[in-house]
């Protein structure tokens, strides 16, 4: 007879258990799946993407130099792509100088320094950059701009020094690496941002001859 009453008072005690288990997790369920809506749109900025940029400290980077607007880029043959940055700086021609061994010029990236991103149909020439005016062909398949925030970092380094013994001229080698840090690219056509910590884009030699 105890048994019998023991084992119904436990019965009853575990459907009760359940049925409240059932009643919280059908109040929680809604509220979980409406948090869940709401941290969904409010943090919607755009598709975040992740490209593998084809770039690094090792890449060929050009530099042209036109007056006060300076450009830097990279081009890769396979696939077709390159990226560049604009900037304005009337001082900066890769070479410096002062007595120190190197110098870095940080520069911010915002509507007057722009990072650009580029995918084409076709190879690109090294003219592509340099020529002032907008080319027609190859033609862009994708492009990313960056938005304002971030910083290039230019750091140059002289890397050879001779003064001829008899002429006593000068000949300094510079070497100038690029670096993007905490920039954000958008792409013009659709709602896709990449961002990165740090873009490497390769490095550029100049020389400088100096006389006595």
């Amino acid at each position: 007879m105890f048994l019998s009453f023991f084992l119904d008072r436990l019965i009853k005690g575990i459907l009760v258990f359940l049925c409240q288990i059932s009643i919280e997790m059908k109040t929680i369920a809604p509220l979980t799946f409406l948090l869940f809506l709401f941290l969904l749109y409010s943090c919607d900025d755009g598709d975040m993407i992740v490209t593998d940029f084809n770039f690094d400290s090792d890449s060929e980077l050009h530099f042209c130099d036109n007056a006060s607007d300076k450009v830097l880029f990279v081009i890769n043959v396979d696939p077709s792509e390159a990226i560049a940055i604009n900037f304005n700086d009337e001082d900066f021609d890769g070479t410096f100088d002062e007595k120190e061994d190197q110098q870095v010029l940080v520069i911010p990236i915002n509507a007057s320094n722009q990072l650009v991103y580029r995918t084409f149909d076709s190879q690109v020439g090294k003219d592509y950059f340099c020529s002032g005016i907008p080319a027609t062909e190859p033609q862009t398949k994708s492009e990313y701009r960056s938005k304002n925030g971030g910083n290039l970092y230019l750091t140059t380094t002289v890397i050879e020094e001779h003064t001829d013994s008899l002429s006593q001229i000068t000949t300094k080698t510079f070497e100038t690496f690029a670096e993007v840090r905490d920039v954000t690219l958008k792409n013009t056509q659709k709602d896709e941002e990449i961002v990165r910590e740090r873009i490497q884009l390769g490095s550029f030699i100049k020389e400088e001859t100096l006389n006595p």
